[in-house]
């Protein structure tokens, strides 16, 4: 989870007329001109109260202003790495551009293919076929995430994406034995601690699923299940990690739905 992806979860869940709505889509547009800034020079960049704007920080998990700045100024630092869908190559033409991209897709599937653990892929399926509720605190709604949540609805189980940080910490303090969470982490681009999350989820005795872009994640240690995709330099590398999900979903509806 990353201050960007949890700043654009509230600018799309909340009303157009709503204040946070409004100082959400402010901060994403300004971004980089607030990463050195107090809270009131901040605040008139955004053309927002300074109230309004400590209380979305506040909303978004922070404990003021400055921790929120500091986490800015890194995703601004790190936007060249974690928003590229392919490295960047100048003088490519519209084909070649193309070209790069599938050739950088297929890759993924290739290793993706090879590298799928299917005993893995066997236990999330059982920890969900025996879950009362599946929840997703991931960075956004994919595709993926969205079929999965539909079919797990479709065979009576309460599925959920909580996209928000401050919202997946307190959803996580409720979870107990009959739950399952998948849990998102990006290593490489992270400004919030999941920790918490996998530790509170645990305690209540639910299941956790880590999904990650690398073997070596930080938080492989508090996690009870595991599906990771290759790292790459540029976003493909989640779509990886889409397919598994992808996977998962397929082993089971065939076994919760279609067999019915």
């Amino acid at each position: 989870m990353n201050l960007h992806a949890n700043l654009t979860a509230l600018y799309n869940e909340t009303a157009a007329d709503d204040p946070y709505h409004l100082a959400a889509g402010a901060l994403l547009r300004n971004l980089p001109a607030i990463a050195d800034r107090t809270a009131a020079e901040a605040a008139d960049i955004c053309h927002v109260s300074k109230s309004t704007l400590e209380r979305l920080v506040h909303r978004l998990g922070y404990d003021g202003f400055v921790s929120f700045r500091g986490d800015a100024a890194r995703i601004v630092a790190k936007f060249g790495l974690f928003n590229r869908v392919l490295p960047e190559a100048p003088g490519r033409g519209d084909r070649e551009t193309a070209d790069a991209y599938f050739a950088e897709v297929q890759a993924t599937l290739d290793a993706q293919r090879s590298a799928l653990d299917f005993a893995e892929v066997r236990r999330v399926v059982e920890a969900l076929r025996t879950a009362r509720r599946v929840v997703f605190y991931t960075m956004g709604r994919s595709f993926a995430e969205s079929a999965l949540q539909f079919t797990l609805a479709m065979a009576g189980k309460d599925a959920q994406v909580v996209s928000r940080y401050a919202d997946q910490l307190a959803d996580a303090q409720r979870l107990d034995a009959g739950c399952v969470a998948f849990v998102e982490t990006t290593d490489f681009m992270s400004t919030f601690d999941m920790a918490p999350v996998f530790e509170a989820a645990r305690r209540g005795g639910a299941k956790t699923v880590l999904l990650t872009l690398t073997a070596a994640s930080q938080y492989a240690d508090l996690a009870d299940l595991r599906l990771a995709s290759r790292q790459t330099d540029t976003m493909v590398g989640d779509y990886g990690l889409q397919w598994a999900i992808d996977v998962v979903h397929l082993v089971f509806r065939r076994e919760a739905i279609d067999r019915r």
